[in-house]
């Protein structure tokens, strides 16, 4: 089964790379251009805590096709220039054909 006719979105992957070092020492991390793909990109979940502070929290869902590499540090950037942060690695789900897509959690982190 190909999926990939459900992919009618784009992303632009940006992949997380060490920079420079910081004044203490530490690696600072920076993100590089790493291609555009076709995805699907949907909200899970959305909420707005108040407690303590105003915060709103968002999970996101998002499906590429079987041969896209990630790592659980990306950055995606969407149409709308939205940037969500990859919550760890990318998860393969199989057909009974073979690979059918990867999905990846997201975390909107600005825009």
């Amino acid at each position: 089964m190909n999926l990939t006719h459900l992919l009618t979105q784009e992303v632009e992957r940006l992949a997380a790379s060490t920079g420079a070092d910081d004044d203490y020492g530490n690696a600072v991390a920076g993100f590089t251009p790493a291609g555009t793909f076709r995805c699907r990109l949907e909200q899970r979940r959305g909420e707005e805590r108040t407690n303590d502070r105003d915060t709103q929290l968002s999970d996101w869902a998002l499906y590429l096709s079987p041969d896209v590499v990630t790592s659980g540090r990306d950055r995606w950037v969407d149409a709308y220039g939205r940037t969500f942060e990859q919550v760890g690695p990318a998860n393969m789900r199989s057909t009974p054909t073979g690979p059918g897509y990867v999905e990846v959690s997201l975390r909107h982190v600005e825009g």
